[in-house]
């Protein structure tokens, strides 16, 4: 796993954050667990939750993005 939760939490380095989590979030591994919420959620309302303290500046605005338009940039 790439991810590395506390890389988001240093303003200077939160592009390579970015970066690192959609190229972790593009992995073959993950695509199935992707396209399943993404089902999941064109039937029903899906709440995510997360224990971040700045949602704007975490991995919850990379994973939307995904989420949303379907494939990680």
């Amino acid at each position: 796993m790439i991810y590395d939760p506390g890389l988001h939490a240093e303003p200077d380095r939160y592009d390579e954050f970015s970066r690192r989590y959609r190229a972790e979030l593009a992995a073959p591994e993950l695509r199935g667990d992707l396209d399943h919420l993404r089902r999941l959620a064109s039937a029903r309302t899906v709440t995510l939750l997360t224990a971040v303290k700045n949602p704007d500046h975490s991995h919850v605005p990379v994973l939307l993005e995904s989420l949303e338009d379907g494939s990680p940039r």
